[in-house]
Order: C-alpha cells, then structure tokens, then sequence
C-alpha cells in the first residue's frame, strides 16, 4: 500500500511539476521588440505553422509552448489569416492571441478574383487596386517555373491560365508579383483534393483538361442548376469526337468581348476555335471556381449534344439531342 501511495504521491508531483514548467515558460516568454514586425498568415496555416512564423520573426521565444497556450485557450480553430503587425514594444502570448484572433489587416487590401476571369484579366484588376505592375505579372505567369507537375510549362501566360483560383484574398501592400502568383496556385491547390483527383482518374482526364471543361462551364453557364447538363453536352461530344462549337473559345480570342459572335469570327484560324478543331483547346479559357470543376467532374448523364440560349435573355438554355430540334428552338 505504502508503496502505491508513494508511486501516486511521485506521479502527482511530477505532473504538477510538468504543469507548473509549462506554466512558467508561458508567462516568461514575453518579447520586446525594437521595431515593428510585419508578417502574414496565410489562408489554412495551422497553428504549428503559426507558431513557427511567429518564433522565425523573433515575436516569440518557444513554438511549442504558444501551441500548447493556444490549446488552452481553446482558440485553435479561431485564428484568423491576414497580415499583421507586432511592436515596437513588449508582446505576449496573451496580446498576440488576441490580435490574431480580431483578424487585424496590417497595410494590406482584399481582393475578390471573380470566377472566370482569364489571367489577363486578373493581372489588369490586380494592376487597377496598385498591387503589380501588369506587364510584370504576366511576364512572370510565362516565364515561371510550374510548382505542379499537372500544368504544363508553356510559352507565355497561359500556361498558367485557368490555375490562379478565384477567391478573395488579402494581399499585402509589400508582396512581389510572384508571390500573388503563387498565393494563388497554392489555393488552387487546396482546393484540388484527392477526391478529385480519383473522379479525374476514372473520366480517363488529366487535371488540366478537366479544369479546361471547367472553364468552358464557367463561361456558358448562367444557371447555376444547368452547370452539369452543360457538361454532359461537352463531355457527350468529346466522346464522340464531336467539334465542340463553343463561342467562348472565339470570345476567348477577341481583344475584347461581343455581344455577339459574327460569323468571321469564327472562321479564325487557332486552336482554341472550337469549331475548327476537335477536342479542347490547348489551355483552359478562364479561371473555374469549384462549381464548375465539380460539374466537370460530375456531368449529367443525359443524351443532350446541343444547347441555345433563350431568347427571354435570363440565362437559360434550351437542350437537344438533335440538330433538327436544335435548330427548332432558334429564335424562341
């Protein structure tokens, strides 16, 4: 008995012991700093993640220690992204907790990248709020070296078209063009999961083609309950080595957008003409959100091969088998 009393006495001091170290290394792990730290938490980065940007900045001592509080505080979950300034001054765990959980934006600016947008058009956005130099942001789409093995290196920015995800992000004022770049690729990346990878698998498409037919989606669907009969269209003349005929490929080559396509235009000579060449185009044609990469992954299973436009002009499509009933539907 004795001897389980003095084994519990000794596991109980030990604990303590533990508590009352771990304790002191938190209330002692306090930081002065002499200027003003400026760092950035990005989108998804846990709380180790956090832990060691804050400890390679000098705003913190101890890594495992800040972790150990944050669990404590039961505040894991409730750190927010964004970029943040600390000192000049004394800084704690307790001030630091709570200026990442208020979400401070430090001289940064969000930005909302719409779904479908092309890199040019992100580049130009991104140029307009004071961020890039646009003839920079492009230049580098082109000339980066790819981070996925999935994207294909190319001649200029389109090889990087369709991957920079539309989101909202929080730049900072200080960061480089490649830097946006790569935040970008990076939630692409994200968001692109096993999941995904394993329904690209069985469609027999790589990622790059189905974030092509994503794009294609993005561009002709208004409705967001016709996204996948649009892409059972696609898929259906893919399957059949049926020519696509999908204007936005033609808008896609356009110094700028018609409201509608003349029949020139669709006679020029380019692989992204969907309706002189089979098969998709050589790069997707805009940036998909995740609707539209769902769609492509999960088409409808229908016998459609053609849509057309309503002409009440709310975004609507009529669908058909045929082209006698394609043709049927015009001017309705």
């Amino acid at each position: 008995m004795k001897k389980n009393l003095i084994l519990k006495i000794g596991i109980i001091f030990i604990a303590v012991f533990l508590l009352l170290g771990i304790f002191y290394v938190i209330h002692i792990d306090e930081v002065t700093l002499k200027e003003e730290i400026k760092i950035t938490i990005q989108e998804g980065a846990g709380t180790k993640s956090i832990a060691k940007n804050l400890k390679n900045n000098g705003i913190i001592k101890n890594t495992s220690a800040f972790v150990f509080f944050i669990k404590q505080k039961d505040a894991t979950a409730s750190l927010k992204p964004g970029n943040y300034k600390f000192g000049p001054g004394k800084v704690d765990f307790d001030n630091i907790l709570e200026t990442l959980l208020k979400g401070n934006q430090a001289e940064a600016i969000l930005v909302t990248i719409p779904e479908g947008y092309t890199v040019k058009q992100i580049a130009a956005m991104l140029s307009q709020k004071g961020l890039v130099d646009e003839t920079k942001f492009l230049e580098y789409a082109g000339s980066m070296e790819l981070p996925y093995d999935y994207m294909e290196k190319g001649n200029d920015y389109r090889q990087l078209e369709g991957f920079l995800f539309p989101e909202t992000y929080s730049i900072p004022l200080t960061w480089t063009e490649k830097e946006i770049i790569q935040t970008m690729l990076n939630q692409f990346d994200k968001v692109w999961t096993e999941d995904y990878q394993k329904k690209a698998d069985a469609l027999g498409f790589s990622v790059k083609e189905i974030v092509t037919i994503a794009s294609l989606i993005e561009r002709e669907a208004k409705i967001d309950s016709e996204r996948k009969t649009i892409s059972s269209v696609i898929h259906n003349r893919l399957k059949i080595g049926m020519l696509l005929q999908i204007d936005a490929t033609i808008q896609y080559l356009l110094p700028e957008q018609k409201e509608r396509l003349l029949y020139k235009d669709l006679e020029v000579d380019s692989p992204y003409n969907t309706y002189k060449y089979k098969g998709l185009p050589p790069t997707p044609i805009a940036s998909p959100g995740k609707a539209c990469i769902e769609a492509a992954l999960e088409p409808e299973e229908t016998p459609y091969l053609y849509y057309r436009a309503k002409a009440v002009g709310n975004g609507e499509h009529y669908f058909s088998q045929t082209l006698e009933e394609h043709n049927s539907y015009k001017g309705k």
